[in-house]
């Protein structure tokens, strides 16, 4: 629409209209545990002394795009509105094309700074044993020119990346265990790294575990005409966002993920960007622990999320490192705890099907809002804890199954 003035006007209209509707009825089960303070659960091993803090970079966290002012979401979002984030997009040409994932390494620790984890929609964070965890990235509303480094798929991606009706970008997967899923569910939306997938998808250097990156943007285009993945929008109701927090709650303003006494990370609420900040554990001499905040190494800032949420998941150990975790089918309803604008919210999430996103919802059964932005959701097993060690102050400390 050439006049502003007129295309703002007919996009607070839709927002309205979509706004008044009412969410579909949904059966949930009676709530879960009420949060409260509790002694944490001691990992096996135990540093040698308390965690450190060094200070971020004195560059700023990449802003969010201004929210709507609007709520938007479980469903009926505006055209132009990413329903992975709740924000307006700059191309609405994206949200025509599958939403790209992409394995990323955690560890070794020297995979760390990451690049692209600032422009991700989302990021799933699952355990993949011995201690260790990694993430897979979701980018939809905007490209990243450099995701990395791209480590080996796992068998949840075959459920995360259907869900979402997204292509897979990974490097490796067990030849019987995991790859057989990724055929079976996924097909050509699984791309693994092969010098037939360059550009888009590249060994760029000594070929190691920290030289596989990819380009999202190759990526898509890449799927498209070598994949064949005809240009559609996906269909990814489900995240419901509001600028303004829901009522209640308590306060929220850190929580630890442990996945061991050895892999911590750490998000701070950060109250002038009102954001949550990444901060991840690095391991000294005699096994001292600091904090180090984690940052992006093509952006250069320190990693910022406006909602991280805690979702309890089943565990099935298969190896060592290879683990079931299950997503799919959740009709009734699994324990959430959303964190958002310094504030922990306790809720469900749902799957419904398996093609169709994570769905969130508070215990009473109405969608719970999430800030707009991007968010970071760790899949918790449902022996983990999450406990309260001082006012605002929670730790999640990882357990199978």
């Amino acid at each position: 629409m050439k006049n502003p003035r007129l295309w703002w006007f007919a996009l607070c209209l839709s927002l309205m209209l979509s706004s008044c509707a009412a969410p579909t009825p949904v059966t949930i089960p009676s709530a879960p545990p009420t949060l409260a303070a509790a002694p944490s659960a001691v990992p096996t091993q135990t540093p040698s002394s308390t965690p450190t803090f060094t200070p971020p970079p004195t560059a700023s966290p990449v802003p969010s795009l201004t929210a709507l002012p609007q709520a938007v979401g479980p469903s009926n979002f505006p055209a132009a509105v990413n329903p992975l984030t709740g924000l307006p997009v700059s191309d609405p040409a994206l949200l025509s094309r599958p939403p790209v994932f992409v394995k990323i390494a955690n560890f070794p620790r020297e995979s760390r700074p990451q690049s692209g984890l600032a422009k991700a929609d989302l990021v799933f964070n699952d355990y993949i044993g011995e201690g260790t965890d990694r993430f897979t990235a979701v980018y939809y509303g905007q490209d990243a020119a450099k995701v990395g480094p791209i480590r080996s798929a796992r068998r949840v991606d075959a459920q995360l990346v259907r869900m979402y009706q997204g292509i897979l970008a990974y490097a490796g997967a067990d030849p019987e265990r995991v790859f057989p899923l990724l055929d079976r569910y996924l097909g050509q939306r699984a791309v693994n790294a092969a010098p037939a997938t360059c550009p888009a998808l590249c060994d760029v250097g000594p070929h190691t575990v920290f030289s596989v990156f990819t380009d999202t943007a190759l990526l898509s285009r890449y799927a498209a005409e070598e994949r064949k993945l005809a240009p559609a929008r996906p269909i990814l109701d489900g995240m419901a966002f509001d600028p303004q927090p829901p009522s209640g709650g308590l306060e929220g303003a850190q929580v630890s993920v442990t996945f061991n006494a050895f892999n911590k990370g750490l998000w701070k609420y950060d109250s002038a960007s009102q954001r949550y900040l990444r901060w991840q554990e690095s391991v000294g001499e005699e096994n001292s622990i600091s904090m180090l905040p984690l940052t992006d190494r093509a952006a250069g800032v320190q990693l910022a999320f406006d909602n991280v949420i805690i979702a309890f998941a089943p565990y099935q150990t298969i190896a060592p490192t290879l683990h079931d975790i299950t997503i799919w089918y959740n009709q009734d309803g699994r324990r959430a705890v959303l964190f958002r604008n310094g504030t922990a919210f306790e809720g469900l999430w749902r799957a419904p099907s398996a093609d169709r996103p994570m769905q969130f919802w508070t215990p009473q059964g109405q969608p719970l809002a999430l800030k707009p932005g991007n968010t970071w959701i760790v899949l918790a097993g449902v022996s983990s804890t999450l406990t309260q060690d001082a006012p605002g102050i929670w730790n999640m400390t990882f357990y199978t199954p």
